[in-house]
């Protein structure tokens, strides 16, 4: 879903896939990139994001690709947004 938001506003996205392993995703995506995540288990428990390292991306899909662009602007703010 988020790939097609971010597509929709004029970025080149590629989806690699909900199982694709760990250790091929390292092969793929150079350099390294942050971890981020959502999803439902961070919006019903917010107390896990403090725990989770990487860049929390928001409630829902439409924030979550609003929050993309804001990192791939160079934003530093979207960052710290929780």
């Amino acid at each position: 879903m988020i790939c097609l938001f971010l597509a929709r506003r004029g970025h080149r996205v590629g989806y690699l896939g909900a199982n694709l392993p760990a250790e091929e995703s390292a092969r793929v995506v150079q350099p390294r990139p942050e971890l981020a995540y959502g999803g439902w288990v961070f919006n019903a428990h917010p107390k896990l994001r403090a725990r989770t390292p990487g860049i929390y991306l928001g409630a829902d899909a439409r924030a979550a690709a609003a929050q993309v662009e804001q990192l791939l602007s160079g934003s530093h703010a979207a960052r710290l947004a929780e």
